[in-house]
């Protein structure tokens, strides 16, 4: 559960710091709004519509999800580092397909099939991305 409270930290975080700096441009106050949101949809989707992946183990690319999380943000503050708009529309796209493709949870699991009256179990691991939506079934 604590995994999963870094990401509503991190979205308080920048609503914070967004209303006591009051970006400039207004490229970059869409941009955050655009991190802001996955986030909370990140979260919203993990806590309210988990799916199968509630009880789904923690993969690397989640932390990655984080890293990536962070980075923009770290990108979006701060003044000093200076990023073209085409730069930037290109990180969050890419940022919003890894959202969507890249398994950030796996769940193993096993199913009963019976053929011809014989039972036959089958060991499976799911895959799903950080909104909870099932990618894949791998069968072992």
């Amino acid at each position: 559960m604590a995994f999963f409270l870094i990401p509503i930290i991190i979205l308080i975080i920048g609503i914070i710091i967004f209303n006591t700096k009051k970006l400039e441009t207004k490229q970059n106050r869409a941009f955050l709004y655009i991190v802001i949101i996955n986030i909370a949809i990140i979260c919203f989707c993990r806590f309210i519509f988990p799916g199968g992946s509630k009880y789904g183990e923690i993969t690397i690319y989640f932390w990655i999800n984080i890293i990536i999380n962070v980075f923009l943000l770290i990108i979006l503050f701060n003044k000093r580092i200076k990023i073209s708009v085409k730069s930037i529309i290109a990180i969050i796209t890419i940022y919003l397909l890894f959202t969507i493709f890249i398994p950030t949870y796996r769940l193993e699991g096993h199913e009963h099939k019976y053929i011809n009256g014989n039972e036959n179990i089958q060991k499976y691991i799911d895959y799903f991305d950080c909104y909870g939506i099932k990618l894949k079934r791998s069968y072992k």
